[in-house]
């Protein structure tokens, strides 16, 4: 009896003392930093976001995303960096991609990330139990969120609560970095109240509860109000240790509607193009009886029609286009849909969208040529083709030019280009060939490789179909496109001695009315590609090593008077001219019939404003050029 009784009594203090240490299952926290410019985090991410929602994990374990602002361009750190770097300094994170799991557990790259370490921490029991709820104002423009904390267990500790807003999902139609990636997942968009979270009791008894409630305005960088969740977690500041997680999903229904297509303008047309629409959709889950839909051609006047009808979720309607004039040149037109039913749309990121074309239905006499000096870019009566309709394409730089020579040049920046394979093109004006007797294409490029893995690439193609057909005469990508062996891992400027001339036999094109040349970059993720000194001219160029004839100027570059020398093996007639930087002929003079022998004359600066220019000699029908700088 006795013994029974001691048992018993055995028993119910085992059973006391279970009851008061009853921890609780634990959701654990995965958190990863990583950038829109990073090609490891371009490389690793899939697999890593394929195991952070395989099987069952979805159940085990919550993440969230840091977009840092290293090793390159990223939007959504630029929205929100100082909270970013507040955990950047709080792990003491000196690379991405990183990750770490439950503050301390473990921590590394995101490949070495495994199944059987979510398993060992998902079997290791909190001490604490958490609940979290948010709601989204019917204006749009706050959110709430209420968390309770409860303790299962004794425990102490420097412990804070950690609470964000994060968008699970945000996609962008081209790569808003450099690596390639347009999606990204759970994406930190504002702690609460801040980085550094809430302070909480040190020491906590078994069942002590406290609730913490946050409401702020919804910051206008979110892309989707769909896509807004939650997340909280008590984490001790001192040892990094996450004792416990929790999410609230998204919950936000209303207006959504989005322009799916802009159909017709697109590539190069020699007449204005027809039968043009937009196509937009209610991709809600709402009815749409009014909208606001707006386009604009470049930066001209904004059109707008104030629709009214029905659209169910999932209806289109097409927005006619004929009507938008247009004139010769390279043009964007951008349609955009705003104010459903006069209320917000939720997700702002399928709102616009853009279409880049031209017109080309005009004919250039030639000579044409640009040294990029104009901050006018593209050159007047060029144009680009942005196939990707992004922010990276042909640009004018003001900080290197050919040899030194001058300090602009165009560049297509490979460097910061994230899809492999992306095509963007700058137009000449389409030129008139039907008189010439000769042509020649001229210029001079600078490019450097990042690396023997990434191969860039340019060609120079033309056309005398108006773009329906192009010949390819000149094409040079990787070590042959490179004007330096040297591997640059950095954004790439060339030095003077970088530089090399390129040039292309445009003969087989004469007698053509109108012939079409661009110089097409396709990226491959490698390093920029610089274009100067652009030149297309019926004066085709003798190499002065092959040459009989020599010419000379000099000083150059000078201010006053420059001494001009020819010297001819046999009698010729000799005459030159001198050509700015918009290709026009600002200086001629006819030397005569000369024997042999050296004849020198003189240029006045007087006669020209300050800049570069060419002067092209004619040798009895033999072509020299002569690049010349004036300062004035």
């Amino acid at each position: 009896m006795k013994k029974s009784f001691t048992l018993f009594f055995a028993f119910l203090f085992l059973a006391f003392q279970g009851f008061s240490q009853a921890k609780s299952q634990r959701l654990v926290l995965i958190e990863e930093f990583t950038n829109a410019s990073c090609a490891p985090c371009a490389a690793a991410n899939p697999a890593f976001n394929a195991l952070l929602n395989a099987g069952t994990n979805p159940e085990k374990i919550v993440s969230i995303k840091y977009q840092t602002n290293w090793p390159g361009v990223d939007p959504m750190n630029a929205q929100n960096p100082s909270e970013v770097a507040t955990k950047v300094t709080l792990y003491g994170i000196t690379g991405v991609p990183h990750s770490q799991m439950d503050g301390s557990t473990w921590n590394g790259h995101p490949a070495n990330f495994t199944q059987g370490q979510i398993d060992a921490e998902y079997a290791v029991a909190s001490p604490f139990t958490m609940t979290l709820t948010h709601t989204i104002s019917p204006d749009y423009d706050s959110i709430y969120m209420t968390c309770v904390v409860t303790a299962t267990v004794a425990t102490q500790g420097n412990l804070y609560l950690h609470a964000a807003i994060l968008e699970d999902v945000i996609q962008f139609a081209t790569p808003p970095g450099s690596n390639g990636e347009t999606e990204f997942f759970n994406v930190m968009r504002k702690m609460l109240p801040n980085a550094n979270g809430t302070l909480l009791p040190t020491t906590w008894t078994v069942g002590q509860t406290q609730t913490i409630t946050f409401a702020l305005p919804l910051p206008a960088y979110i892309y989707s109000l769909a896509q807004v969740s939650t997340l909280a977690w008590v984490q001790d500041m001192t040892t990094k240790v996450v004792h416990q997680a929790v999410r609230s999903a998204p919950n936000t229904a209303g207006y959504d509607m989005a322009v799916v297509s802009i159909n017709g303008f697109t590539g190069i047309n020699c007449t204005s193009p027809t039968g043009t629409y937009a196509v937009i959709k209610n991709t809600g889950t709402m009815d749409v009886t009014t909208c606001t839909i707006k386009w604009q051609l470049d930066n001209g006047t904004i059109d707008t029609l104030a629709w009214v009808g029905t659209m169910i979720p999932g209806d289109t309607i097409h927005l006619g286009l004929d009507g938008v004039s247009i004139a010769y040149g390279g043009h964007t037109l951008k349609v955009w849909v705003t104010n459903p039913n006069g209320s917000v749309d939720i997700n702002a990121s399928n709102n616009a969208k853009s279409a880049g074309f031209a017109l080309a239905n005009s004919t250039f006499p030639i000579p044409v040529y640009s040294g990029f000096q104009s901050t006018t870019f593209p050159p007047a009566d060029w144009f680009i083709n942005n196939i990707g309709n992004n922010d990276y394409t042909w640009v004018r730089v003001g900080n290197t030019g050919a040899f030194g020579s001058s300090t602009a040049s165009s560049k297509i920046p490979f460097y910061d280009m994230g899809t492999v394979g992306e095509l963007d093109e700058l137009f000449l004006p389409p030129m008139d060939f039907s008189t010439a007797t000769a042509a020649q294409l001229t210029f001079i490029i600078a490019h450097a490789r990042y690396s023997a893995s990434f191969t860039d690439r340019l060609k120079v193609m033309v056309s005398t179909d108006c773009g329906t057909t192009w010949t390819t005469p000149w094409d040079k990508s990787g070590a042959t496109l490179a004007t330096t062996t040297t591997l640059v891992t950095t954004s790439y400027i060339p030095t003077v001695s970088q530089w090399r001339n390129e040039s292309v036999d445009m003969t087989p094109y004469l007698g053509q009315s109108q012939v079409m040349v661009k110089f097409q970059a396709i990226n491959g993720y490698g390093n920029n590609l610089y274009l100067d000194d652009v030149n297309l001219t019926t004066a085709v160029g003798i190499n002065e090593k092959t040459s009989e004839n020599a010419v000379e100027v000099y000083p150059n570059p000078f201010n006053g008077v420059a001494n001009v020398s020819v010297t001819l093996a046999k009698s010729a007639n000799v005459s030159f001219n001198v050509v700015n930087m918009l290709g026009q002929v600002v200086y001629t003079r006819s030397m005569g019939q000369l024997s042999t022998g050296t004849y020198n004359t003189t240029l006045n600066s007087a006669n020209f404003g300050s800049g570069m220019y060419y002067i092209n000699f004619n040798i009895d029908g033999e072509n020299m050029v002569k690049k010349i700088s004036v300062n004035r």
